[in-house]
Formats: structure tokens, sequence, C-alpha cells
């Protein structure tokens, strides 16, 4: 469904951060050079500076086009998108750094484990760094900064999330995603219309890193045995008079035709290559709280951790010396 771009940039960020790319730099230290003045002249390819923490022309390439493959940007004006994901990123430096000067530490295994549980599947940084034309390592380093980035956020909302954690709540960020039933229920009396739920579908989408790959892995889904790697697994809910403004005219059509079960051909894309599985061809139905109590909360939940996010970058960035000065400003 349609979103919007500031919206979708901070839902997609936790689970694709880690696909970001920064190989001109190695995210060395710049801090020879004032920052807010001027780029350092030395670093070519260098567009933006946190702390000292360098932002290049490739880490914004690779995260637009991983933005690209997860969320329509059809229409989307592509400065204000690049501005967008330079700003995404620059959130990232800040909050991982404050993670780390409290004395939040995270090993190889816990950032592992962390994006284990966030994604469902076991990170392959080895794939990632194929896809993104980097080394295992530095997607390892990604991974740890985005891990320590957004737990950070949750240390600083949740109560009690990790016991003798060096970062504790914030007591104002808790009230803030302290969701309560009056406000569930008043939330669904406000937009009940909005949780009408229209005729839809459920698909799994398989993205493969070639046209080639995805043959493969196609192949082994029919057979029933789909592998556990080659591939990038996405389970998806779409309403049916909405598929042609999320998907090209060959898979919308594909995809508002088939039956449970089917499979797509492969379709090439830009950056990579999709096949979609028909799950499910849902009905149409009217909204009831008890049935959309668990989404309401997500929403909300979601919302709020925006707002949340929000807050700590603004009191990061006004000790935080960067370069331009624009770096943080919304482009909107």
């Amino acid at each position: 469904m349609t979103t919007s771009l500031r919206s979708a940039f901070v839902a997609l960020l936790i689970a694709f951060a880690p696909l970001a790319a920064q190989d001109e730099t190695n995210g060395t230290d710049t801090s020879g050079t004032d920052p807010r003045q001027t780029a350092p002249a030395e670093r070519v390819g260098v567009i933006a500076t946190v702390n000292g923490t360098a932002i290049t022309v490739t880490d914004v390439a690779h995260r637009m086009r991983e933005m690209r493959e997860q969320i329509d940007l059809r229409g989307v004006d592509n400065e204000q998108f690049a501005h967008e994901a330079r700003r995404m990123l620059a959130e990232e430096i800040l909050l991982a750094a404050e993670a780390v000067r409290r004395g939040l530490a995270m090993s190889e295994r816990q950032v592992v484990d962390y994006w284990t549980r966030r994604l469902g599947q076991r990170p392959d940084f080895e794939a990632i760094a194929l896809h993104s034309g980097t080394t295992v390592q530095r997607q390892k380093e990604l991974a740890r900064r985005a891990a320590l980035a957004e737990q950070f956020i949750e240390l600083r909302t949740s109560p009690g999330l990790l016991q003798g954690s060096p970062v504790t709540p914030d007591p104002t960020l808790v009230r803030l995603m302290t969701i309560t039933p009056k406000q569930l229920r008043d939330e669904f009396r406000s937009n009940r219309e909005r949780y009408n739920l229209p005729d839809r579908i459920t698909l799994a989408a398989r993205i493969c890193r070639d046209a080639e790959s995805a043959e493969l892995v196609r192949r082994s889904v029919i057979d029933g045995t789909p592998p556990t790697r080659g591939s990038q697994l996405q389970r998806e809910m779409h309403p049916i008079d909405e598929l042609d403004k999320a998907f090209s005219p060959d898979m919308a059509n594909f995809l508002r035709n088939a039956q449970a079960g089917e499979v797509s051909q492969v379709f090439p894309l830009e950056v990579n290559a999709v096949f979609f599985e028909l799950e499910e061809r849902l009905p149409a139905k009217t909204a009831d709280f008890a049935e959309v109590q668990a989404m309401l909360r997500a929403q909300l939940e979601m919302a709020r951790r925006r707002q949340a996010r929000e807050i700590l970058v603004r009191e990061l960035e006004m000790e935080a010396a960067c370069w331009p000065a624009d770096v943080f400003d919304d482009p909107r």
C-alpha cells in the first residue's frame, strides 16, 4: 500500500540498513578538517560527514538502490530521495555513536543474533557483500552500526529490555511508547473505514541477485524444495485494486489472475530479479476491533517509534559537527 517516503524509509531501515555500503572511505576519521565548513579535499566521493564519519556517494547510491527494491518510488523526486537516504545514514551514525559512548557494545555473535531475530532468518553477509560490491567485513561493520543504532532506540524507549544495560530508558519516551486500550479503541472508532479489508492477496516474493539464480530458486520452489540460501524471502499482503500501483503491469497481471500456489515467471529488475508465489486470495471484510487490534497496535507503535527516533536524533544533532549544514534537514 502507498506510504509516505519518510515513513517507508524509517520502517524499512531496520530490516535493510546492513545492506548500505561505504567502500570509498572504509569509515575512517575525517576530523582533521572542520566538517561543518568544508569537505576534506583528499577524500574523493565524500558528500557529508557526521562527527568525523564520512558518508560517500557510494553509501547513498547503495541505500537508494536498496530502497528502490523494497518500496514503490514512482513519482518521487530523485533529489529528495537522495537527500532522504543521506539523512537516514547520518541519523544512524549519530545513534550508533551515542550507544557506544554510553557503553553499549555488541559482539559479532550478538549482531548476527540481533538481525536473525529482526529479519526472521540469519543474515548472509557473503551474499549481501556480493550484491553490494563490498567486502564481507565491511558488511559486518555496517550491520553492527545499524544494530547499535536500533538497539539504542529500543533501550531508550522500553523499560527492562536488557538487564544491566548501560543505556537506560528515558521516562518521557517510555510514556510515548505506552499504548493504552482506550487509545486503540479511539483510533479504531476514528478511522474504522480505513481498517475495512478489501479483496486482497498474500504472496511470497523471492528476490535473487540475477535472473539466472532466480530461475534456479524458482525451480526448487516448484519442486517443493525451496533453498535456505540464495534468495531473500518477503511475505506481503496487497489489495487487489492496488496491484497496479505497487507492481509492473506484467507482475500485477500475474498476481491478479493467479490461483493459490501458482508460481510466476522470473521478472528481471534494475539490479536483481524476483518471482512470486501466490499464497492466498482473501475476500473483502468489514473491520472488527478484535481482529484488527494487533494491527492497530503495530501501526501506532511504528508511528510512535518514528517520533521517538526523531526526538533522539534532534537531541544528538544539536551537538553534532556535520557537513554540509543541511544533512539533517527534512527535504520535503
